[in-house]
């Protein structure tokens, strides 16, 4: 299978080919993944898992042409080199590659404004690259432990759940400290709960509704100083996900198919009790089946574990396609992921913790003319998890399985003192005490109690790449990200089986439909132009516009009449309804300048000026201003490896971002009062239409030294980070 992608067409006169093969230097293993291209122009690819490439479509006037052919990969040096192709014949061109511990000569986009090595830049920017064959299931799996100062926390456990991402710890008091998250230039809804209370205590993320197989590399910024240009609303930081594109030559297929089991790890202590005289000891010792159990003989019986849990299981089916011409390639690609988890079991019911997911992506790139490129990319999720009531809730299967107290175990019910016939340890054939449950409700009823979200999620993206003369290019993007949610919490009539709890013994249904829409408008126009061979300049300019509108609507009831009359209107107490909607709008113009010198030392300086519909009416927009440097000195020609010193950088960036208050914030509010004198209303919240952002303030710098010969590197790191709330 041979990768390669051609994004302009030759206008006239006949091309050529260029292929060959990217090997480390050291092991002679191929490279995957490596980006082959040739310099200059827009024409190249990536290896295969077999190392080669094949770049096709090169236009060639008269009998030949030699290019400049470039080679990067994450973790190598980059290598160029002349390659002379004739027309209408292939030329060959193998490249060995040296290992690196520091990324110089990397290329991102995030933070920037444009395609720019990592040396140009004083700030930090992480890039996470999936690893090839690895058992990832989700995006919160990849971004675990994959740059330094992000941590991803995991939730309760369960299946579908996601992770709680932080960029280098908390940066608001009052806000939200999640990450704004983008995709292919677009921002994305990426939070994420049940609608429904506490879900059970369920958290999913709506950043794993992405499928990991469709993602090229991830590129995170860190902080205020690295994430001026993105405004109000990044100063937890960035993380942009960029999806893979098509590549020229024949259709080529790739299909997986895996299987997963997991179980629970015993990480808690088994419940323990004892008799305090014989006839009980002689009860407890049939009971759980533990011959000679004497009086205040201590036993132990891990009930969590060993009733209400399994080996589960999960099966992940995959597949895509890419291929394409000069003019037009496509990635298409489609996964069908189903997981049962270990929490649950087949004796009680029917809660259970699964998630299925299907995803789907299309991705299309155009090239209608030899300066324009036109990319069109389609998502589609559809998701379907199920909990059950957990983690820390007094009616969470968990919290009732360990504070049981198995020495007060029987078939005898609490709630009506009748005896029920005996099964085995924990299993009576009606109501019981059969874990030893005092307060709330029985483990067993716990499990009655059902969470069910199902998901449908489009995301549309449009961008566009016009060369309008040399060195000045125009970028534009605008997305879509639609979501639908339906939330279910539900306990059937008669869930309390054990006739013990109070809690809505004759059921309860709450539900929730949700509806969010992001969109987002980017535009930039970006010059790059040398002067001399001393001096490099680059310069962007540009605006974003976000406008997110939420639509959300509740309902509830309690006590229904009967099994199979099970819907919020049947409900004979407490029927509740609710709706929402809230519409936010925030954007800003940008701008960033860089200035190279002998391509060894280079200066940023850039701001951004934001407005939000979240701000007070007379408060004005507010100003994120951001300078950086990064100077290069292993790149003199005359640098020789000091010490053994291959690579040395020193780097320092001071900016500023913000954190957009609550919508509803800035306005004075007043709630219902109820009285003996009839309705009335009482205040609610102050308000300030002087309401500006949280502001955040950060100086980071950096000196990193790469040793060749042991491929070590060392750095120290001072940064600083303060914050300022107007109220």
């Amino acid at each position: 299978m041979v990768l390669g992608s051609a994004s302009t067409v030759s206008a006239q006169g006949t091309t050529g080919v260029i292929e060959g093969k990217v090997t480390d230097q050291s092991t002679s293993r191929p490279i995957e993944a490596a980006q082959v291209f040739i310099d200059g122009t827009s024409l190249g690819g990536l290896t295969n898992a077999q190392g080669t490439y094949r770049i096709t479509g090169i236009p060639i006037t008269g009998a030949s042409r030699t290019v400049t052919l470039r080679v990067r990969s994450l973790g190598f040096n980059p290598t160029t080199r002349s390659v002379t192709v004739s027309a209408g014949q292939t030329a060959t061109a193998d490249f060995t590659v040296s290992a690196s511990a520091i990324q110089l000569d990397q290329v991102v986009v995030t933070g920037s404004g444009q395609r720019t090595e990592v040396k140009r830049l004083g700030n930090t920017v992480a890039v996470i690259q999936p690893p090839q064959n690895a058992p990832i299931n989700d995006v919160s799996n990849l971004l675990a432990a994959r740059a330094p100062g992000m941590t991803a926390s995991p939730g309760g456990g369960l299946s579908g759940e996601g992770a709680r991402l932080r960029i280098r710890g908390n940066a608001s008091l009052t806000q939200s400290n999640e990450p704004v998250v983008f995709v292919d230039g677009v921002r994305i809804n990426s939070g994420g709960s049940f609608g429904i209370g506490t879900g059970g205590g369920g958290s999913p993320s709506r950043l794993d509704d992405i499928d990991p197989n469709t993602i090229e590399r991830i590129e995170v910024l860190k902080g205020a100083a690295a994430a001026t240009l993105y405004g109000t609303e990044a100063s937890n930081g960035v993380i942009q996900i960029f999806t893979k594109n098509g590549s020229s030559g024949p259709p080529r297929w790739s299909f997986t198919a895996q299987a997963d089991a997991s179980q629970f790890v015993d990480r808690v202590k088994p419940n323990s009790g004892y008799a305090s005289r014989q006839s009980q000891a002689d009860s407890l010792a049939a009971y759980w089946k533990i011959p000679g159990l004497q009086p205040y003989q201590v036993f132990e019986v891990p009930i969590f574990k060993d009733f209400f849990t399994e080996t589960g299981n999960a099966q992940t089916y995959a597949g895509s396609v890419n291929g394409g011409t000069t003019g037009f390639t496509y990635f298409a690609s489609g996964r069908y992921f189903n997981e049962d988890g270990p929490f649950g079991g087949t004796q009680y019911g029917p809660a259970k913790d699964a998630v299925r997911r299907i995803q789907t992506t299309a991705n299309l790139q155009l090239v209608p003319f030899t300066n324009l490129r036109l990319g069109i990319r389609n998502n589609y999720f559809n998701i379907d998890q199920s909990v059950p009531e957990n983690n820390n809730n007094i009616y969470g299967v968990n919290s009732l399985s360990y504070m049981a107290r198995p020495e007060l175990a029987s078939c005898r019910s609490r709630g009506t003192g009748v005896v029920s016939e005996y099964i085995g340890p924990g299993d009576c054939a009606g109501p019981s005490d059969r874990f030893g449950n005092q307060a709330f409700m029985t483990a067993a009823e716990a499990m009655g109690q059902v969470n069910n979200s199902v998901v449908s999620r489009y995301l549309g993206i449009i961008d566009a790449d016009l060369k309008l003369a040399e060195g000045l290019n125009w970028t534009a993007s605008t997305g879509f990200d639609a979501t639908a949610q339906r939330s279910v919490g539900f306990s059937r009539f008669g869930y309390n089986i054990d006739l013990f709890t109070a809690q809505t013994p004759d059921g309860a249904r709450n539900t929730f439909n949700g509806d969010t829409r992001v969109l987002t408008l980017d535009s930039k126009l970006s010059y790059n132009k040398d002067l001399g061979s001393t001096w490099t300049t680059a310069t962007t300019v540009g605006l974003q516009v976000f406008n997110d509108r939420t639509n959300n609507r509740t309902g509830g009831s309690q006590s229904f009449p009967g099994p199979g009359i099970e819907v919020v209107g049947a409900g004979g107490a407490n029927i509740t309804t609710g709706e929402t909607f809230l519409t936010t709008v925030n954007g800003g113009y940008f701008g960033q300048s860089q200035i190279g010198f002998q391509n060894i030392a280079f200066m940023n300086i850039g701001g951004r000026y934001d407005f939000s519909s979240a701000f007070g009416a007379s408060a004005p927009g507010v100003f994120y201003p951001k300078i950086s440097f990064s100077v290069v000195p292993s790149d003199l020609s005359g640098w020789g490896s000091p010490l053994g010193l291959s690579t040395f950088r020193v780097r320092a960036a001071w900016g500023q971002s913000g954190r957009q208050p609550g919508a509803f914030d800035r306005f004075t509010t007043f709630s219902p009062l109820s009285s003996s004198l009839g309705a009335g209303l009482q205040p609610g919240q102050l308000g300030n239409q002087d309401l500006k952002p949280e502001i955040a303030t950060e100086l980071e710098g950096d000196s990193r030294p790469d040793s060749w010969k042991t491929a070590l590197r060392s750095s120290s790191r001072t940064g600083i980070a303060r914050s300022r709330t107007a109220w």
